[in-house]
């Protein structure tokens, strides 16, 4: 998975295919709690009763998502590593109506395998 950061790769497995791990950084994360407005609440809320897709809550959830992502590569890249490796993306609900979304992993130095 790429993230908003083309500097800094995300993988949810444990290495980055083609690269070697050179360095253990540390552990790192990121979260973003969010809600929807009032209006656009009332509308899923409606719309849950008959079942169906949820536009406000997909969407919500995706910049979530995004945001996290790009704060866990910052996080990252600010650290002196270049890769996080073994990603989780989770989200939860903290109280009615709000999200919580989180991401963690480790943060490397990878660098590209050359074929000898």
């Amino acid at each position: 998975m790429q993230a908003t950061d083309p500097d800094v790769l995300i993988s949810t497995t444990c290495e980055v295919p083609g690269f070697k791990t050179k360095k253990y950084v540390g552990v790192v994360w990121a979260s973003s709690a969010r809600t929807l407005d009032t209006a656009s609440e009332i509308g899923a809320m409606i719309r849950s009763i008959g079942g169906g897709d949820l536009p406000a809550f997909r969407k919500m959830l995706n910049e979530a998502r995004h945001s996290v992502l790009h704060e866990l590569a910052a996080t990252a890249k600010a650290r002196g590593a270049n890769a996080v490796v073994g990603m989780k993306l989770e989200s939860s609900s903290i109280v009615g109506g709000t999200l919580d979304v989180y991401a963690y992993g480790t943060a490397v130095v990878v660098e590209k395998e050359t074929k000898k």
